[in-house]
């Protein structure tokens, strides 16, 4: 992510627009959904940061939840978390990352020099 996602509310999608690696171009830089080319077993990995500011990000495939983090960095604290999962996709699953459903949080999801929230995923088999 290349800019500062200012206070974003509850159930939005969070675009990683700054793709370092896209074989096969699955993912979106447009959208932020990554579509599944083939079957199989994928793990994926986002990282938030935030500066003064609390949020709940879940990662959703075919809109159901399946995983999610929470931060609070209140306090002049600055602070990132991060979450896996593993699951199996069939090909044309969608995966993407998004606030949470119901709690708008508060403050913005940081990236700058000193570091960018990210998206990755790769296929297991």
């Amino acid at each position: 992510m290349s800019q500062v996602e200012t206070s974003p509310g509850a159930h939005h999608t969070l675009i990683f627009d700054d793709a370092k690696t896209n074989e096969g171009g699955a993912y979106s830089p447009n959208t932020g959904t990554f579509t599944a080319p083939r079957e199989g077993v994928y793990v994926f990995i986002w990282k938030i940061r935030m500066y003064q500011a609390e949020h709940s990000t879940e990662l959703v495939v075919n809109q159901d939840v399946y995983g999610a983090t929470f931060l609070r960095s209140k306090n002049g604290d600055d602070g990132s978390v991060t979450g896996t999962v593993v699951v199996h996709l069939s090909q044309g699953d969608e995966v993407f990352v998004r606030t949470h459903s119901a709690y708008a949080g508060d403050g913005n999801i940081h990236s700058n020099l000193h570091g960018h929230p990210s998206f990755s995923g790769w296929k297991l088999n």
